[in-house]
């Protein structure tokens, strides 16, 4: 093995970095897998913990998965639900 410099585009590091993180803070999990495939330029996370349920919103009419993952909020309390939705803006796919 040897050392090379690598570059790298913050904002990808980033995007990256907020899935991961989501990923993990899953309590009921075990196995967080990551699999990078440059030939179709995609990385892929799993984890086995609990899941999301998938059902609907009883205000907001949709899927929670939807909630979570695609509905921006205007507010002044940001938390980190914000940082995965924008994650999910700025990749070219998003698979829950």
């Amino acid at each position: 093995m040897t050392r090379h410099p690598v570059t790298y585009v913050p904002g990808l590091h980033r995007i990256f970095d907020e899935v991961l993180l989501y990923a993990a803070e899953t309590m009921q999990m075990d196995v967080l897998h990551v699999d990078i495939d440059v030939s179709d330029c995609r990385i892929s996370v799993y984890n086995n913990g609990e899941g999301i349920p998938v059902e609907l919103h009883q205000e907001e009419g949709v899927y929670l998965p939807e909630i979570i993952f695609g509905h921006l909020v205007t507010t002044t309390n940001y938390d980190d639900t914000l940082n995965i939705k924008l994650a999910k803006v700025f990749s070219t796919e998003f698979i829950v």
